[in-house]
C-alpha cells in the first residue's frame, strides 16, 4: 500500500492542493495513460487518488483454505451462502425436524386397547386409578385411556362453558371412546343425537345375574329419529348407577352415574365384556364406596377420595 506522501507525488499533487485541483489531476492522467493503453500506471494512479480521498478499502486477506472447493463451490462461497440465507434454511430445518417428530409420532404411537370418557358432573382425581382397575378385569391390555370433560349447570369454577362443551362434543362424536359415562343432564342433551348404541339385550342380561339382583338398575330410554341413524322406536341407551355410585370405587366419581356404549367404539365387544364383568364385580366394589354429596365438589387434584382395587374379580 502507498504512503499518502507516495500517493501526492504520483498525482502530482500536495496536501495543500484544492480538491478541485486533484479531480482535474486526476482525470488528466487517468486520459493520458488509457491513451497509452499503460494499466500499471493506471492502477496506480487510483489507487493514489484513492487513499488521498479516502476512499480507499483496505482488501479483506483470503485464507487459502477458504479456496478449497467443497460440493462444487468453495468454502467462502458456502459461507457467503450461509450468512445471507441461514434464517430461511433455518426455518427448512425446523420444518424438517417436526415433519420426521410428527411422522415418527404417528409410526409409533400404540392404539389404545380400551378408551373410556366421563362427561358431566365426573372427577377423576387420578386416571391411574380406574386405569389399574380396568387391567384388573383385561389383564392383557397394554393401554387404556381415561378421558374427562367436566360439565356443570350448577354454576362454580367448573362452570359449563363453551370449551367443555367442545370437549365433550370431541368426546362423543369423534375420538372413538368405547363407554361413556354420563350424567342424566348429559345424557338427554346427546342421547337424541345417536351418540349412544342400544344395550337392551346387555341390560337384560344384566338384571339376570345373581351379583346384580340387589342393586336396584334402572334403565335408561331414549328415542333416536331415522334422521339420526336411529329406528324411530324407543330403546335402552343406558345403565343407571346412581342409586350406588358404584363407579366411585373404581375412580369416577360422580353422584349420577349412567354407562353407556359410545356409537363410535372400535371395540363394542370388548365394551359389552366390560359393563358385564363390572357388574360381576358389584359385589365388591359396593362396600369400597366413597359417596358423594349433594352438591357434587369441584373436581380438584387433592379431592380425598381413594377407591381400593387391590384384589381381582374373577
Amino acid at each position: 500500500m502507498l504512503s499518502k506522501k507516495e500517493a501526492y507525488e504520483i498525482l502530482g499533487v500536495n496536501n495543500k492542493s484544492l480538491e478541485s485541483d486533484i479531480e482535474t489531476r486526476y482525470s488528466t492522467l487517468v486520459k493520458r495513460y488509457r491513451a497509452e493503453q499503460d494499466n500499471e500506471k493506471l492502477e496506480q494512479v487510483s489507487l493514489a487518488y484513492n487513499i488521498i480521498t479516502g476512499r480507499y478499502v483496505e482488501p479483506v486477506k483470503v485464507d487459502p483454505k477458504m479456496q478449497n472447493v467443497v460440493f462444487g463451490k468453495t468454502r467462502s462461497e458456502w459461507g457467503n451462502i450461509w450468512l445471507y440465507g441461514k434464517v430461511k434454511y433455518f426455518a427448512i430445518t425446523l420444518i424438517a425436524i417436526f415433519a420426521i417428530y410428527m411422522i415418527y409420532t404417528i409410526v409409533t404411537n400404540t392404539p389404545a386397547d380400551f378408551k373410556i370418557a366421563a362427561v358431566g358432573e365426573f372427577s377423576v382425581p387420578d386416571s391411574n386409578i380406574t386405569q389399574a382397575y380396568i387391567k384388573t378385569l383385561f389383564p392383557q391390555f397394554k393401554k387404556v385411556e381415561i378421558a374427562t370433560a367436566y360439565l356443570s349447570e350448577t354454576g362454580g369454577a367448573a362452570e359449563y362453558g363453551a370449551a367443555n362443551a367442545q370437549k365433550a362434543m370431541i368426546l362423543m362424536t369423534v375420538s372413538g371412546e368405547d363407554v361413556i359415562i354420563v350424567d342424566r343432564v348429559t345424557f338427554d342433551r346427546y342421547a337424541a343425537m345417536g351418540t349412544f348404541k342400544p344395550i337392551g339385550d346387555l341390560y337384560n342380561a344384566i338384571i339376570a345375574m345373581d351379583e346384580a339382583k340387589s342393586l336396584s338398575l334402572e334403565s335408561v330410554k331414549t328415542t333416536i329419529s331415522t334422521e339420526s341413524g336411529g329406528t324411530g322406536i324407543e330403546d335402552i341407551y343406558g345403565i343407571n348407577v346412581s342409586n350406588t355410585q358404584m363407579l366411585n370405587a373404581t375412580g369416577i366419581y360422580g353422584r349420577d352415574q349412567i354407562i353407556t356404549i359410545s356409537i363410535k367404539t372400535e371395540h363394542e365387544a370388548l365394551a359389552r365384556e366390560f359393563i358385564n364383568k363390572l357388574f360381576k364385580d358389584s359385589p365388591r366394589l359396593i362396600p369400597q364406596i366413597t359417596w358423594i354429596p349433594s352438591p357434587m365438589p369441584t373436581p380438584t387434584p387433592t379431592l380425598a377420595l381413594t377407591p381400593a382395587i387391590s384384589s381381582t374379580s374373577k
